[in-house]
């Protein structure tokens, strides 16, 4: 059965994720962020899926990929 504490209105997505509500509209138009229509009116969205748009900022380097640190270069796996 469905709980009402499994999904979010548009406002509560947008607030928890920090971003406007015109970004979670953007969002669903462009299929990366997954709505249901509850009536004419009420769009929801499970708040499971707002982890679908939540993604590293900078991918996790490879095991042989150099990092400047201190202004040389080293190995990740040092």
């Amino acid at each position: 059965m469905v709980k009402p504490d499994d999904y979010c209105s548009m406002e509560e997505a947008a607030r928890l994720l920090d971003v406007s509500p015109a970004t979670i509209w953007r969002w669903i138009d462009q299929a990366r962020l997954p709505a249901s229509r509850i009536g004419p009116r009420k769009i929801r969205i499970w708040k499971k899926d707002l982890e679908t748009v939540i993604r590293p900022a900078r991918p996790k380097p490879a095991m042989n990929e150099f990092l400047y640190l201190s202004g040389r270069p080293r190995l990740f796996a040092e």
